[in-house]
């Protein structure tokens, strides 16, 4: 992600829950990634269960989700400010 873009960043999380006994074996594997599309949040989600390796259950999401703006008393627009460089090496503040 590059410093001065926070709006490329993205998050992946994947999680695999699995149980098993004599004669039965199940399993819910999920995964998510949100991101950002323009003014929203953007989740991708999707869940499957299995029972004994069949496929029991599956859901996708796609959602877009409103990102709240961040209000910066005495500006205006929070758009036009800058951001900071990043700091430089050796240098102290």
């Amino acid at each position: 992600m590059p410093w001065n873009n926070p709006a490329s960043a993205t998050s992946v999380a994947s999680r695999l829950a699995r149980l098993t006994r004599d004669g039965w074996d199940i399993s819910i594997e999920t995964r998510s990634i949100l991101s950002f599309a323009g003014d929203d949040y953007r989740l991708e989600a999707t869940l499957e269960a299995r029972h004994n390796d069949a496929l029991v259950f599956s859901r996708t999401w796609d959602e877009r989700l409103p990102r709240p703006r961040a209000v910066i008393p005495g500006v205006a627009d929070a758009d036009s400010i800058s951001p900071a460089p990043p700091p430089q090496q050796g240098v102290s503040e």
